[in-house]
């Protein structure tokens, strides 16, 4: 049972807002502050916070500014911390080894029995562009941060105790389609407005095809206007997630068994094993450079000669990161269909993307939705942008653009 309060920030891309929860036989979550930011602008704004509201605070992140992904492991693998990064990579187009992420082990009730001797794993990673400004940030403050999770984690855990799979349709800063079950984030889908039957429908099938399993029921929360589902129970719920982040109980304890981003980086601890492993890496080492310097003292006795050795140490490859602004794209209406060029400009847009302009393609008889990309777009940016259209689109990369094109990306909307 909790008593007392705690204080929330939520964080979009555009604000940042401080509440106030309040425990009791019904608790309940208060406005306190809010406030538009900037990456110049954000320091100032956590220190009026700071000074006006409080300087402990747990933190709760629009869902556009995390990255949510799950998968199986082995249930009997070592060094689980590096086979979940290594995973992770495949689906996180992130270089998760400069940013903080945490992972941890979900307990679903698997039906499906190609999913036997494996463990569900939730992974959890912060967009990096924001997250190094955010850490920089609170640093400077001084602000207390003891838990930092997403909107749609927090949303799953308070349905966790559901059998079934679920289908939460939430209002925040804007509106989220999040699918979990017992506590897993299957899949979210966040839009600047709230998403029609079709295109409800539309990310229904796709998870049903990704892990073959469809909600029990869809539940509206928040500033959700009613919508009618083919076939589906609705239910209108208060679903709070700024009340679930103050009840959050696991903030420290085993590494797969809690999920916290941590503030700062390389703020988790060290395994007693990883010390010892430094430890015998150090005592080799230093043998190694005895057993050397034996062999130069020797070798100078008898020739009287000085060698010095130079060696070059290779500056590693930068791995890239994804930069949504970097490319430009212009989508074509290849299906004849009335207004879907400008539904699929909103769409980009909506997730940060450049649109360079609307038009018509060479004929209308496109089946599905092609991708054409000049030499120079790098699979990051071509695998986030087919994961942002695939929901609602059926997506084929089409041929190469030439370099006389004006845009480096060509979208080609087709009728499927």
């Amino acid at each position: 049972m909790f008593d007392g309060e705690k204080k929330i920030l939520f964080i979009t891309k555009e604000k940042i807002t401080a509440f106030k929860v309040v425990f009791g036989r019904a608790p309940k979550s208060i406005s306190l502050f809010e406030s538009e930011w900037t990456n110049e602008t954000l320091i100032n704004v956590l220190l009026q916070i700071k000074k006006k509201v409080s300087d402990k605070f747990r933190v709760l992140l629009a869902d556009d500014l995390v990255y949510i992904t799950s998968f199986y492991i082995s249930s009997n693998v070592p060094n689980e911390r590096q086979v979940v990064l290594e995973k992770a990579k495949e689906h996180i187009p992130e270089d998760l080894k400069q940013i903080s992420w945490d992972f941890k082990e979900i307990q679903v009730q698997q039906k499906d029995p190609r999913t036997t001797g494996l463990k569900t794993i939730q992974v959890v990673a912060p967009v990096s562009s924001f997250m190094r400004n955010f850490d920089e940030a609170i640093k400077k403050s001084g602000i207390i941060v003891d838990a930092v999770e997403p909107t749609s984690y927090a949303l799953s855990r308070i349905v966790k105790e559901e059998k079934e799979p679920q289908l939460i349709i939430n209002f925040q800063d804007k509106t989220s389609l999040v699918f979990c079950h017992q506590g897993l984030v299957l899949a979210v889908k966040t839009s600047l407005i709230q998403p029609n039957s079709t295109q409800i429908n539309n990310f229904i099938n796709f998870n049903k095809d990704r892990f073959g399993i469809v909600p029990a029921k869809i539940i509206l929360s928040g500033k959700v206007e009613e919508v009618i589902i083919e076939g589906y129970k609705i239910e209108r719920r208060n679903l709070d997630p700024f009340i679930s982040v103050a009840l959050k109980k696991d903030i420290k304890g085993p590494d797969e068994k809690v999920l916290n981003i941590d503030i700062l980086p390389l703020k988790k601890s060290l395994s007693k094993k990883f010390y010892i492993s430094l430890i015998l890496i150090f005592v080799v080492t230093l043998l190694l450079i005895l057993v050397g310097l034996f062999f130069v003292k020797k070798s100078t006795f008898r020739t009287q000669e000085k060698v010095v050795l130079i060696t070059k140490t290779p500056t590693p490859s930068p791995t890239p990161i994804l930069n949504k602004q970097e490319f430009t794209i212009q989508i074509l209406n290849g299906s004849g269909g009335s207004g879907v060029a400008g539904k699929m400009e909103t769409l980009l847009k909506n997730d940060g993307y450049e649109i360079a302009g609307l038009g018509n393609a060479d004929n209308f008889d496109y089946l599905q939705t092609e991708i054409r990309v000049k030499e120079k777009v790098n699979n990051i940016f071509f695998d986030s942008l087919k994961k942002t259209l695939e929901i609602d689109y059926k997506i084929v990369k089409g041929k190469p653009l030439t370099q006389e094109e004006k845009t480096d990306i060509v979208i080609i909307i087709g009728k499927q």
